[in-house]
């Protein structure tokens, strides 16, 4: 936890003016540690105490005051003007994918911040987070969320975050390496209930969008080359587990205006690909994938390979063995061949008419 802390921070000093949204119970920059830090939730404290007070997990007393509630309009409208374009550093983790307009939340993060600012993002990472049996947010996806000014989650989208829930030992995330089996998190009939409180205009708590690094990074190209945002991305990081990490400045509609069409497509592809062979690696995790019935048939053949080199080995032993048997015998006979006795045998077999062997040559 402290080293993902760290990793989110590196790049802001306690002199920032930093907006952090949706904090709730665990701020990445808490007041009390005296970082200059404005936050914005969906309740105030008492709220969010009242929230989290039956959860054993959660240590209400550490709940920090609210500055700004977010009601669902649009966030930049739930701070008061006077402190927009006044921020240096725009901090949300695990946020963006539960928004349902997102181009509408990166307009809001331009709003507040100032023209040099910066947007910093924690994102859940589809391969490693219960999001695993879900398809991938596209551009068109988060495009008919910002034309249909979503306030609230689709009823699909309801239903989708539900029915398709995974769990890796009972846990919602895992690392990178977990090759363990994944579960359903709820039962058909839980999902009819759980997807049946959609209402019009009533927002209940899911996943609308579900990203790998580079699916993030196509939809930030596109949004920025339809004009609908200016954050670009200045890096991308994938955690060990559940997440990963994206650092934003302005600037990307000068370098979409700069950009031909040619290389446009290049990009493109480029992202594309990189996406399929992210979502290979997730395949990877599937005992029954392609990719891991050749690698264990690979590892089979290695294997037998080196059971047959160590045999191969053994017989060399032996061989040698043998030819040291053999260099001793080969002097036993020759020392016999100079004795008297071996003289006196072969003069016996001439004697008596006996053919000689060739060692009586």
């Amino acid at each position: 936890m402290a080293d993902r802390v760290a990793t989110l921070r590196q790049d802001i000093e306690k002199t920032d003016r930093i907006i952090e949204i949706g904090p709730s119970f665990n701020p990445l920059v808490p007041k009390h540690e005296g970082w200059m830090v404005s936050s914005v939730d969906h309740a105030d404290r008492n709220g969010l105490v009242e929230k989290y007070r039956n959860d054993p997990s959660v240590n209400v007393a550490l709940i920090e005051p609210v500055d700004f509630v977010w009601t669902g309009e649009a966030l930049s409208d739930s701070v008061p003007p006077e402190h927009h374009g006044t921020f240096d550093v725009f901090l949300a983790s695990h946020v963006i994918e539960h928004i349902p307009d997102l181009v509408g939340f990166l307009r809001s993060a331009e709003v507040l911040t100032r023209q040099d600012g910066r947007l910093v993002l924690a994102v859940p990472d589809k391969r490693v987070c219960f999001d695993f049996f879900r398809p991938l947010s596209t551009t068109g996806d988060v495009l008919a969320g910002h034309w249909e000014r979503r306030s609230c989650h689709s009823r699909k989208s309801l239903w989708d975050h539900f029915a398709y829930q995974g769990v890796k030992h009972g846990a919602p995330s895992w690392s990178r390496d977990d090759r363990a089996s994944i579960a359903l998190s709820c039962t058909f009939a839980q999902v009819a209930t759980l997807s049946g409180k959609w209402e019009p205009g009533k927002y209940v708590d899911a996943h609308a969008w579900m990203f790998v690094p580079s699916s993030f990074a196509l939809i930030m190209l596109e949004l920025a080359q339809l004009g609908l945002t200016d954050w670009q991305i200045e890096r991308i990081e994938a955690a060990e587990q559940t997440e990963f990490y994206v650092w934003l400045r302005r600037g990307a509609w000068a370098r979409a205006a700069a950009r031909t069409e040619a290389d446009l497509a290049a990009e493109r592809l480029r992202l594309l690909t990189a996406t399929m062979l992210d979502l290979d690696d997730q395949g990877r995790q599937l005992a029954a994938s392609r990719a891991n019935r050749l690698q264990d048939a690979l590892l089979g053949m290695q294997e037998a390979a080196a059971r047959r080199a160590e045999a191969m080995r053994g017989l060399a032993a032996r061989q040698k063995e043998l030819e040291a048997d053999l260099a001793r015998v080969q002097d036993a006979l020759s020392a016999v061949r100079v004795s008297r006795a071996w003289r006196a045998r072969s003069t016996l077999r001439r004697i008596l008419g006996l053919p000689l062997t060739p060692a009586d040559a």
